[in-house]
């Protein structure tokens, strides 16, 4: 039996794809990859905010219990709000709510399309830090996401 995974994320877990003059988003290349071993629900969109994202999680959670979330976030807040201290604090309620729910959590790195330095300085430390902390944590690392932490109960 295939394990619950949704991913929360931005423009790196997006595709579009362009024929004959007609725009089109298509399946992303990792996110397919990962529908063979785990049952996927891919929320994310170009610029999704932590506020879009928790509450996506929110509503699909009440259909399906998730074994693992990705989570790749900031581009979204810093396009739409520019907020960088309500960012930090939002993310940090989005991972205690997943720690709480014993979700499996795998941080990805948004793209760095953020020009602003200290928005990105911020959002870069954040990831670390969340990295160091719940890499005590880990159960094992994927193949189909490397250079992300899967952590067992973060």
């Amino acid at each position: 039996m295939k394990e619950n995974m949704i991913i929360l994320g931005n423009s790196k877990f997006v595709e579009v794809e362009s024929k004959k003059g007609k725009i089109s988003l298509t399946k992303n290349r990792r996110a397919f990859n990962l529908e063979s071993k785990y049952n996927v629900d891919n929320v994310s969109k170009k610029n999704l905010t932590i506020d879009q994202a928790s509450k996506y999680f929110d509503e699909y959670s009440k259909e399906r219990k998730y074994n693992y979330v990705v989570i790749s976030l900031g581009e979204g807040d810093y396009i739409v709000n520019n907020d960088v201290e309500s960012f930090v604090e939002k993310f940090e309620k989005l991972i205690m709510k997943l720690s709480k729910k014993h979700i499996n959590i795998v941080l990805e790195k948004p793209m760095a399309r953020i020009k602003d330095l200290n928005f990105k300085e911020k959002l870069i430390n954040l990831y670390k830090k969340y990295s160091q902390e719940l890499t005590s944590l880990i159960e094992e690392k994927t193949s189909d996401l490397t250079s992300n932490l899967v952590v067992k109960n973060a």
